[in-house]
């Protein structure tokens, strides 16, 4: 597992929003590729100096990844040594969550 952006473990906190789509008025998040074979590019944009939570989880939940990013940053995800799947992508800024599945093949 690599990543490449400034790391800080933070919680996403139990009284979040949820929010279908991919962007609100306060960040956006995106990966490309999707699906991807090794690695994906996990691209953050926030339109506000804030801070975002940044949590990769497997489909059963466990955590893989997580950092703090205060601003907008392209994040590198080797996915080396995890099998293929379905990965979860949760990104917080100010109580509102943005999910993404995040598909691994080959």
């Amino acid at each position: 597992l690599h990543i490449v952006a400034e790391s800080d473990n933070l919680q996403i906190s139990q009284n979040s929003t949820p929010v279908s789509q991919e962007s609100t008025n306060e960040f956006a998040v995106y990966n490309s590729p999707n699906p991807f074979i090794r690695s994906t590019k996990i691209v953050l944009c926030m339109n506000k100096n804030n801070a975002a939570v940044i949590k990769l989880l497997n489909i059963d939940g466990k955590l893989i990844f997580s950092t703090n990013m205060k601003e907008n940053k392209v994040l590198l995800w080797d996915s080396k040594g995890l099998p293929n799947g379905v990965y979860l992508l949760y990104a917080e800024i100010n109580k509102i969550l943005i999910k993404r599945k995040l598909i691994k093949v080959g």
